[in-house]
């Protein structure tokens, strides 16, 4: 029988590692450690987000854009739902709203992040007044793809935010005259909030892992690690070679087809696991 790991960190697992872990580690960091130590099956879910203290986007004003359907978007992300909370007791028209866009494997989330901390008693951070919080939801195929590419270094996680933003959900200017949504302006709130990303896809294609690329993650990431091992364990010469034995029994037929394409000298990615296209 197969012994299978399970991990979940929920958000106040991510604030403590991002607490506690050394000085100039990165999410990037985890998921590379992630991804050597573990055989990745599945992910389940996987939720990236950016923080505005600035008061780029108002969400009232993305609800009521929803609402008028004043925008465009792909990928499932015409449906779209809106919660807002209140007390009676307070001055405030509102407590805190929260807007969803999008279901299945991608969904938006804007929300004030800094309305919820105060309902919940939480401490603020000092000099914040204006805090909303938008997040991406990704599942399964789509939430592995963003790990790669968060691994890899394609992009800094703002960054990418932004691109998947960009790439799946336009908010517009109407045109009376023209009901062609293509062809209406972009809202200028939402240009300003992405700024010059480009959108990216997060197109699934199949498997295609380079062994170049692994050779090159050894020699240059992993090399100094295995040195240490060298000096701690390798004294019979034996620990690597069962070392590479044990791995050999957990390689998969996408590792052997790897292998093939590499002997017949066919290299047909250069990106490790997934095909990233890039749009305007």
């Amino acid at each position: 029988k197969k012994a299978y790991t399970h991990i979940d960190v929920k958000g106040q697992g991510c604030r403590w590692l991002e607490n506690n872990w050394s000085q100039g580690f990165t999410w990037q960091d985890y998921f590379i450690i992630l991804r050597s130590v573990y055989t990745i099956h599945h992910i389940t879910r996987l939720d990236v987000a950016i923080d505005d203290y600035t008061g780029y986007l108002n969400i009232s004003t993305l609800h009521r854009k929803m609402r008028e359907k004043h925008f465009r978007s792909t990928a499932g992300l015409r449906s779209w739902r809106y919660i807002e909370s209140g007390d009676t007791q307070s001055n405030k028209m509102l407590n805190g709203q929260t807007l969803y866009v999008g279901k299945g494997d991608i969904e938006f989330r804007f929300y004030d992040k800094l309305a919820q901390l105060n309902t919940l008693l939480a401490i603020i951070p000092d000099g914040v007044i204006f805090w909303n919080r938008y997040e991406i939801q990704l599942r399964h195929d789509r939430a592995e793809v963003v790990m790669n590419m968060i691994a890899n270094g394609y992009f800094e996680i703002g960054t990418l935010v932004k691109s998947i933003m960009s790439e799946y959900l336009c908010f517009l200017v109407p045109n009376k005259n023209d009901s062609n949504k293509s062809r209406w302006a972009v809202c200028g709130f939402w240009t300003r909030f992405l700024g010059n990303v480009t959108g990216v896809r997060l197109t699934m294609q199949p498997l295609e892992k380079s062994v170049e690329r692994t050779k090159n993650w050894i020699e240059y990431q992993a090399a100094i690690s295995l040195a240490v091992l060298d000096e701690c364990f390798n004294d019979s010469g034996y620990y690597f070679k069962a070392l590479v034995q044990e791995g050999r029994s957990r390689m998969t037929k996408q590792h052997y087809q790897m292998i093939e394409q590499f002997k017949k000298g066919i290299e047909t990615s250069d990106v490790t696991s997934y095909n990233v296209y890039y749009v305007n």
